[in-house]
């Protein structure tokens, strides 16, 4: 028993620095891939610039608030700038919504924000 506890006790740090250095190189890859989404998604919201296409137009009524607060909202992803701008434009321009904000996505019947990373909504009140 003293045999097998002394072998353990001896591969323990080296097991121990094996894993901090898979952990390490996890950590990089994540990040390279997360770093190559957002270069992609930033050129390819360049290309699109002026051809997007406007998708559905969402409706939400939030029950917990006092008189029910009404809002139209789209969703855009983080590296979708010039999307941001074509939704605003459209909350402002055809659906006569004066203050038009960004914010974190919430949750379709909640008001709590979604737990997808990057995800993003333009919203604004209806009839103001």
């Amino acid at each position: 028993m003293d045999i097998i506890v002394d072998s353990f006790m001896q591969n323990f740090p080296q097991k121990i620095n094996l894993l901090g250095k898979r952990l390490i190189h996890s950590a990089v890859i994540i990040a390279l891939i997360v770093a190559l989404i957002f270069i992609f998604g930033f050129i390819i919201d360049h290309l699109k610039k002026d051809s997007y296409k406007l998708p559905t137009l969402y409706y939400r009524k939030a029950a917990n608030q006092v008189g029910g607060g009404e809002e139209y909202y789209y969703h855009y992803w983080l590296w979708q700038p010039n999307k941001r701008k074509v939704l605003a434009a459209d909350l402002y321009n055809n659906y006569k919504v004066r203050r038009v904000y960004t914010r974190k996505a919430r949750q379709r019947h909640y008001l709590r924000p979604s737990k997808i990373p990057f995800l993003r909504e333009v919203y604004g009140n209806v009839g103001k």
